[in-house]
Parts: C-alpha cells; sequence; structure tokens
C-alpha cells in the first residue's frame, strides 16, 4: 500500500496501514484513547496527534497532510545478539537433552566468560547424528548463551528431545534476522536521511568482523574492526534520498544507489565474521530517518 497520505486521499494515512484518514474517522475508532487495525496500534496522545506503535513516531496533521512529529524509529534494539564463528571445517558439535543445547567448540571458542550469559545466539546447524534438528523461534537464533567453559556453551531450542550434530563455522555474512524488519512503500520521502547509531563488541584478534546496515540488500553504512574490542556504529547521514529512485549512502561506495520508491522497504542488519573462533556482539542498534 502507498504511503500517499494527504487528506484528499482517503485511502491511506502517513505510514500506517489504515483505511481511516480523516480525524473525525480515526477518532471514531477510538478505544480509550487507542485505534486499532490489524496488528497496529495507534494512541491520540494529544489533540490532533497520534502515536503509531509500529514506527514508534507521533504523527500530527499540518491541515494537508500526516507527518512524523519525531524521528521514525526503522529499528530500535537494546540487547544482546551473539554471533559466534565457531571452529573451523564445521568441527563444532552440539548435544541436545530436553531443551537444553549443548556446543561444543572442541578448542577456545573466546567469548568471554559471563559477559553474554542471557544473550541470544546465532547457531548455524549442520549435520544431524540422531534426533532432529534444534529449532528456535527465528531460525538460527537460539535464546539464553550460557558460558560454561572456554570451549563449551549452552543456549535453548524450542524443540524438546535429545540429539546430537555439528554446528557449522559461521564466517559469511550473516543477516541478524531479529532485526530485519520490512515497511510498506513510501515510507522513506525525498530528502529524508537514514542514521545508524549502536555499539558492536569483538574478540580482540587480527581477523576483520565488519558490522553493516542494509536498505533492500544495499549496503549504507559499513563499520570494520579487528583488534578493537568495541566498534562504535556512528553515522547520522548513512543515507539520504536525494529524489525519487536515487540514495546516496555515506559507505565506502560513494555512487548512488538505484532505489525504488514502489517497492516495500526492508531494513537489515549484519554481521561478517573473517576467521573462525572469532565472535563479535551487537549490544544496541538505533536506525531512524528523519528530515
Amino acid at each position: 500500500m502507498s504511503y500517499d497520505h494527504r487528506l484528499d486521499n482517503p485511502d491511506t494515512l502517513a505510514f500506517a496501514v489504515t483505511n481511516a484518514i480523516e480525524q473525525s474517522s480515526l477518532d471514531s475508532g477510538l478505544v480509550n484513547d487507542k485505534y486499532s487495525w490489524g496488528d497496529q496500534t495507534a494512541e491520540k496522545v494529544g489533540k490532533g496527534l497520534y502515536y503509531f506503535d509500529d514506527i514508534k513516531s507521533v504523527l500530527y496533521s499540518n491541515g494537508e497532510e500526516y507527518v512524523a512529529g519525531t524521528p521514525i524509529k526503522l529499528i530500535d534494539f537494546q540487547g544482546q545478539l551473539v554471533v559466534p564463528a565457531l571452529a573451523a571445517a564445521n568441527a563444532a558439535t552440539y548435544s541436545q537433552s530436553g531443551n537444553v543445547l549443548t556446543v561444543n567448540n572442541g578448542v577456545a571458542h573466546n567469548i568471554p566468560a559471563t559477559v553474554f550469559n542471557g544473550a541470544t545466539v546465532y547457531l548455524a546447524i549442520g549435520t544431524v547424528s540422531t534426533g532432529v534438528a534444534p529449532t528456535a523461534t527465528v531460525a538460527n537464533f537460539f535464546a539464553n548463551f550460557q558460558y560454561v567453559s572456554a570451549t563449551a556453551f549452552t543456549c535453548l531450542a524450542t524443540n524438546s528431545q535429545d540429539g546430537t550434530g555439528a554446528v557449522n563455522t559461521n564466517t559469511s555474512p550473516t543477516i541478524l534476522l531479529p532485526l530485519s524488519k520490512t515497511y510498506a512503500a513510501g515510507l522513506i520521502e525525498v530528502g529524508r536521511n537514514i542514521s545508524v547509531l549502536g555499539v558492536v563488541s569483538n574478540n580482540n584478534s587480527v581477523g576483520v568482523k565488519t558490522f553493516n546496515t542494509l536498505i533492500n540488500g544495499f549496503v549504507v553504512h559499513n563499520a570494520q574492526a579487528s583488534t578493537a574490542v568495541n566498534t562504535l556504529l556512528g553515522s547520522v547521514n548513512a543515507a539520504t534520498l536525494i529524489n525519487n529512485n536515487k540514495m546516496v549512502r555515506a559507505s565506502t561506495i560513494a555512487t548512488p544507489i538505484t532505489f525504488d520508491p514502489t517497492q516495500n522497504l526492508t531494513v537489515s542488519a549484519r554481521i561478517d565474521i573473517a576467521a573462525a573462533n572469532d565472535w563479535m556482539c551487537l549490544e544496541s542498534l538505533r536506525i531512524i530517518t528523519g528530515k
């Protein structure tokens, strides 16, 4: 659905998928100052002001259209997502008892003791020896990492069973699926900037570790570290839409990317670890857009 949100278009409302555009219509649907459609919610926070839960922003009518009164939060994450590369040649193994998954790396996984206990951990399950493959709420992202030793840790699967198998080495670019979100076309308008703020931690080693922000598969923000233990992600203008189909990005690639405003907008975070037994952890991430 288009985000053409002028008041003379009764089919859409700025940044919110709803058929109620006139304020009187929106007000008539309010229940305890909240309006719902599908799984989205708008809350009336003042005269003519509405807070939309899907984009975490207040919108208001300027007499012609509904516009964002605060920066739109495309991704807003505070927590820990750990991505270990694990042993080379898919040598790490797992054993599952009930919901508990124990990963044995064979050699040091280099993840520090206790620091990430309770975090979500990425595992690429390999060949299954017994039982079936462990499952997670979001594919490959398992809950409740717990440090066991320099070579082992546990986490929780969503399925309960007894099973064993291999855990593949993760030295390929990994999209952080819990932080990949898709919005309807038209959310980013001409002149609107995209900013990336956050912190990524990693082990101290010579292997290159890369964090990327992607818009519809294009890298718009790039941060690399090797021996740095913490990498601050900071780009006030990671990308700017300069016309209806061109976006300038402040990454190592300066050429504008072709941007189709009629396509849905997918915003993703990606981690890329070059060497086995290294790790990265996304500690916090906020991707916002505003003029």
